[in-house]
């Protein structure tokens, strides 16, 4: 009977064997990936993902919070299509001088992931929503100049001015950590090239502003430098969120979490090479999961690209 009990107790404790072993391995994979991230200088929490603080004062974050009651709000010429002074909006010149301050650091809270994903949408919604606002008065000028061309000088000022705090917005949100910040960023650059190539031979334009609206943003050196920063930013929420929840999905976690960090490298590689050389196919679960949201930040980097280019050819 003893041998059997002992036979029985080690067929017991072989599974638990595995299982202790197979859980330090995954635990020594996941710290290995991340020693590698910090000696890069790379973010590997929530908490490396807050900016050092700054001055109120300086923070176009705090400014564009003063204005609450403003957003969703039309501006200048939209609000009225008979609008005699629609460069005079008073609404529209506290919203460009917000967003022109020197500085932006949105409210990120970092007490868990979740209230962490929560201040990231918020900061992508109210930036998205002044980008529309941005875009719907410039419309509104444009169309107006298009009628008049000898309408004051200050009209096209305006437009102009429209166009560069719609990228100045963008540069905004690619301070928010996370692809969905930076999805946003991607769509209001897509507003502010777009304006910039609707008027590009317009007589009322001069070729001094037209200039000025062509050399707005960061070129796209600075373009793959935020999908970059972006990822990076994706992969510190992963590493907060994969020391959350369940004891067994923790655990067990280490391996996914490396794959998962090489896949963003891959991305990061294929970001800085030339579009069309580079072709990444997730494997596993993160052919369905991270894969799609990495491939349409690419696409959204590529057209950004296309874009930056057509409006500066000579």
């Amino acid at each position: 009977m003893r041998k059997v009990a002992v036979v029985l107790a080690i067929i017991m404790l072989v599974p638990v064997a595995l299982v202790i072993v197979a859980d330090l391995r995954s635990q020594w994979t996941r710290s290995v990936a991340i020693s590698q991230r910090v000696a890069a200088g790379l973010p590997v929490s929530i908490a490396d993902l807050q900016p050092a603080p700054i001055s109120d004062a300086d923070n176009a974050a705090v400014a564009l919070i003063a204005q609450e009651d403003d957003v969703g709000m039309p501006l200048g010429t939209t609000a009225s299509a008979d609008s005699s002074d629609p460069i005079s909006d008073e609404r529209g010149r506290r919203l460009r001088a917000a967003i022109m301050k020197p500085a932006f650091q949105w409210p990120l809270d970092d007490r868990t992931t979740t209230s962490f994903q929560q201040s990231v949408l918020e900061g992508s919604a109210r930036l998205r929503a002044h980008a529309r606002q941005l875009d719907g008065h410039a419309r509104a000028l444009q169309k107006r100049l298009d009628a008049s061309p000898e309408l004051p000088s200050e009209y096209a000022a305006t437009y102009v001015t429209d166009v560069m705090s719609l990228h100045r917005l963008a540069d905004h949100s690619a301070k928010i950590p996370t692809l969905v910040a930076y999805l946003t960023g991607c769509a209001i650059r897509d507003q502010a090239f777009d304006a910039t190539k609707r008027v590009m031979n317009k007589p009322w334009l001069s070729s001094t502003d037209l200039k000025r609206m062509q050399d707005a943003g960061p070129g796209t050196a600075g373009l793959s430098n935020q999908f970059a920063a972006a990822l990076d930013s994706e992969a510190a929420f992963a590493l907060s969120m994969s020391q959350q929840g369940p004891w067994m999905i923790n655990r067990f976690n280490g391996s996914t979490v490396a794959g998962y960090l090489t896949l963003i490298e891959a991305y990061k590689s294929a970001a800085i090479a030339p579009a069309g050389t580079v072709t990444i196919k997730p494997q596993g679960w993160m052919a369905t999961t991270a894969g799609p949201s990495f491939n349409q930040a690419l696409k959204s980097l590529r057209r950004l690209e296309s874009k930056f280019l057509k409006i500066n050819q000579p």
